[in-house]
């Protein structure tokens, strides 16, 4: 996050461009295990569905503090099991109603059913009732407030005695940004 609250994207070290050459799926098996989609654990070939399911994981994190699919035995192929059937949880959390069905919708096993997946693409994310009230056109132009969090927890601090580490930084280039369009 930067210093004006305003999240950025950062590490595409594992980013591919799929083309119509691979129609457009790719068999790399890389990443978090938490965050694998069922798709790139049965190795069938994936597409950008496998970001949409990242993103459910990720909301729900944020939201109950810890990943729907932990590796709780220490076996991988436990944890690889329960995400390839969709098994997980809420927590007893107050996690609201709206939240629960974007994460649920975003958490589809199969990815032809998943938000994002589907005919309306990004827009559909953009449309749930979970982002009510968010101005898409301000954020793009981070002219809607962002927030920085302040952490009650005075051993924390919000990282401010703790010195980032830095990776050079280069603006994207116009082809690189259309990538993005649409989400």
């Amino acid at each position: 996050m930067g210093s004006d609250g305003h999240i950025r994207l950062a590490d595409f070290g594992f980013a591919k461009k799929l083309d119509y050459h691979n129609m457009y799926r790719s068999y790399t098996f890389c990443g978090t295990p938490d965050y694998l989609a069922p798709e790139m654990i049965m190795m069938r070939g994936h597409g950008t569905a496998v970001d949409y399911w990242a993103f459910g994981v990720l909301i729900y994190e944020m939201l109950s503090g810890c990943t729907p699919f932990p590796n709780l035995e220490g076996s991988f192929l436990n944890q690889y099991e329960r995400i390839r059937q969709g098994a997980y949880q809420f927590p007893t959390r107050d996690i609201c109603h709206e939240a629960r069905l974007l994460i649920h919708a975003l958490l589809q096993v199969d990815p032809t059913k998943r938000l994002g997946n589907l005919r309306g693409g990004a827009q559909d994310i953009k449309d749930h009732a979970w982002f009510k009230g968010v101005d898409w056109d301000l954020l793009a132009k981070k002219q809607h407030p962002g927030g920085v969090p302040i952490s009650v927890d005075p051993h924390i601090n919000n990282f401010g005695k703790s010195k980032p580490i830095m990776t050079p930084h280069r603006e994207l280039t116009m082809d690189e940004q259309a990538l993005f369009i649409g989400f």
